[in-house]
C-alpha cells in the first residue's frame, strides 16, 4: 500500500530499479520484534541457514512464475491472510457488500448529525487518553524500540508498549460509551461509509474496514476489527519510522473508532 501510494518514500536497494519502471520487490527478514536488529549495521555478522533456504525457495518461485500475464493495476490488488491469498475479486466483493450495507443502514436509520459529531469528538478524546501514558514516558522501553533507535534514531519512550496499551483502552472506553447508548446513529452505516472513502485511496486499505462493517451487524464494537488491525504495533512502527505518524500523534487514530460509539436508533 505504501509503495503504491507513496512511491517517493521507497528507500531500499530496489528503489532505483522501481523508479525507471522495472518490477521490483523488497524482501526483508524480521525477528520476533518485527524488525531485524542489525539491519544496515556493522554488527550484521551472522545468518540463519533456515532463512537462507526459505529465501532460496522464494526466489525460485519468483523465477518460475510467468509474470507476463500479471497486472499491476491497483484495482486488481489481492491481499494476504496468513499464508492464504485473497483474490482481488473477493477483496472487492467484501468491500462492495460492506459499502452497500452501510449506505442502506444510513438511508434507513438516518444520519443523526449531532450524535455523529459528538461521537467524532469523543473518539478523539478516547484516542488521546489511550496515548497519554506514552506521552509522559511511564511505560517500559521494549527491545523493539531499542532496535528502531539504532536504525532510525527514534527516541525510545515506551511508544512500542504504548501501541499494545492503546488497544484494550480504546475497546474498553468505546465499549462503555456504546453500552450506555448515549449517542444515536448507525455504526454499520458509518463503518460502511468509511470503507467507501478508504477504497477510493486503496482497496487493501479499505479491506479491514469492510470486514469490520460486516461484523458490526452483530454488534457495533465488533466493527472496530478494522481499526484494531491498523493499531497493531508493527503497522504503527511502519507509520512512525516513515515519518508519517509520530507516536505523539497516535491519539489522532482514535477518530477511526467513532462509528462504534453509536447505538442503533431502534435500540435507544
Amino acid at each position: 500500500v505504501v509503495s503504491r501510494l507513496l512511491p517517493s518514500m521507497e528507500r531500499s536497494d530496489h528503489r532505483s530499479f522501481a523508479e525507471i519502471g522495472y518490477r521490483s520487490a523488497h524482501l526483508l527478514g524480521r525477528n520476533e520484534h518485527g524488525i531485524t536488529p542489525h539491519y544496515h549495521l556493522d554488527s550484521d555478522t551472522t545468518y540463519d541457514p533456515d532463512s537462507v533456504n526459505d529465501l532460496l525457495n522464494t526466489l525460485e518461485t519468483v523465477i518460475d512464475t510467468d509474470w507476463s500475464k500479471t497486472e499491476t493495476n491497483p484495482l486488481q490488488a489481492s491481499a494476504t491472510l496468513g499464508s492464504a491469498i485473497l483474490p482481488w475479486w473477493l477483496v472487492w466483493t467484501l468491500i462492495a457488500v460492506s459499502i452497500g450495507l452501510g449506505l442502506h443502514r444510513l438511508y434507513k436509520n438516518g444520519i443523526h448529525i449531532v450524535s455523529t459529531l459528538v461521537a467524532l469528538v469523543s473518539a478523539l478524546g478516547v484516542g488521546a487518553l489511550a496515548s497519554f501514558p506514552t506521552l509522559i514516558n511511564v511505560l517500559p522501553i521494549d527491545q523493539q524500540e531499542v532496535d528502531v533507535y539504532r536504525l532510525y534514531g527514534l527516541e525510545p519512550n515506551g511508544w512500542w508498549m504504548g501501541a499494545l496499551f492503546v488497544i484494550p483502552i480504546v475497546v474498553l472506553l468505546s465499549g462503555l460509551i456504546q453500552y450506555k447508548g448515549w449517542l444515536k446513529g448507525s455504526a454499520v452505516g458509518w463503518f460502511g461509509l468509511s470503507a467507501l472513502g478508504l477504497c477510493i485511496v486503496d482497496p487493501i486499505l479499505a479491506l479491514p474496514w469492510a470486514v469490520g462493517t460486516l461484523l458490526s451487524t452483530v454488534h457495533p464494537i465488533l466493527g472496530m476489527t478494522g481499526v484494531l488491525y491498523w493499531l497493531q504495533p508493527d503497522i504503527l512502527r511502519e507509520l512512525t519510522t516513515h515519518g508519517l505518524l509520530p507516536p505523539i500523534m497516535w491519539g489522532l487514530l482514535g477518530i477511526l473508532i467513532f462509528p462504534a460509539l453509536l447505538s442503533k436508533p431502534e435500540e435507544s
